[in-house]
């Protein structure tokens, strides 16, 4: 018998001696969970310090669920209920910045109502962690599933230009100064006179002033 096969047999040995005086395992249990039921348990086991929310589908069942977790003394968390999901972010901004383990759930509309104050937890770097039901955005109502929600806020947070050329004037492919005055570009107004449909203007706020 050469030594590596001593060690293995001892270690084989040292292994069945230690599982023959493990504890016995709890059985486990095997359960069949929505998706919503699947998050609340989730949110129950991290244990938040405070949970805000406002319902919308299809994400209503979370809360509900943690609210229920909370009623049974499973739960410590404060359940915040606000009367619409930009005020739900709100608060969790408020209990993050207080440094409270904060999270929530919404969908859809509800989290395109919150993007303003998602560009505040993004910008202040809070851990708030946020389920989302992916949800169409209503035109003028739509239920189903796409990603036209989360993927509002794919780059919120992000550096939008890595690389930003400052100029002093916009020039076209002559070399002449582009106005509507000179003729070399396109005039919205036109546009709509020609099409009739609203056109949108984007103006700079610091060259709205000047």
């Amino acid at each position: 018998m050469n030594r590596e096969t001593q060690v293995l047999k001892t270690d084989a040995v040292t292994v069945e001696a230690e599982a023959a005086e493990a504890p016995p395992q709890p059985q486990r249990q095997l359960l069949a969970l929505t998706g919503n039921e699947a998050v609340a348990e989730a949110i129950r086991q991290i244990d938040p310090h405070v949970c805000a929310a406002y319902p919308i589908t299809p994400t209503t069942q979370i809360m509900q669920e943690v609210a229920q977790f909370i009623a049974d003394g499973r739960m410590r968390a404060e359940l915040v209920p606000c009367e619409s999901e930009h005020s739900a972010m709100s608060a969790c901004v408020g209990a993050g910045a207080a440094g409270a383990r904060v999270m929530t759930a919404t969908s859809a509309n509800g989290l395109a109502l919150m993007w303003e104050v998602l560009y505040i937890a993004s910008g202040m770097r809070l851990p708030i962690v946020m389920a989302v039901g992916n949800r169409a955005l209503s035109g003028p109502l739509n239920i189903h599933c796409d990603h036209s929600d989360s993927m509002g806020l794919r780059f919120m947070g992000d550096v939008p230009f890595r690389t930003i050329y400052l100029h002093g004037m916009v020039r076209d492919e002559k070399g002449q100064k582009m106005s509507k005055t000179k003729g070399n570009v396109i005039d919205p107004l036109d546009i709509t006179a020609e099409y009739g449909f609203p056109v949108t203007f984007f103006i700079h706020p610091e060259v709205a002033m000047a």
